[in-house]
């Protein structure tokens, strides 16, 4: 996305091709910025409630702790408890 927006900014001041001071080129490239951010912020995706964070933690650990369950079954685990106790 960081990139995207160094290219259009390396088009908009193009089209200007000659600015009187820095000063109008740091107001162009300042504007698109937070015409950028603007754009940034209303997409959902990048914004998560709390609850939905939390959520999200839950489901990875249980899907964290299944794998691990699983992983320990294939591994022999069990047999290897089995064997220590006889």
């Amino acid at each position: 996305m960081l990139e995207r927006w160094f290219q259009e900014v390396r088009r908009r001041t193009r089209v200007v091709r000659i600015f009187p001071n820095r000063a109008s080129a740091a107001r162009l490239i300042a504007a698109h910025a937070m015409e950028a951010n603007g754009q940034w912020l209303e997409r959902r995706y990048l914004r998560m409630e709390p609850e939905q964070i939390e959520q999200e933690i839950a489901e990875w650990l249980a899907e964290a702790s299944a794998s691990a369950c699983e992983r320990a079954e294939g591994t022999g685990a069990s047999s290897h408890a089995e064997s220590l106790e006889m």
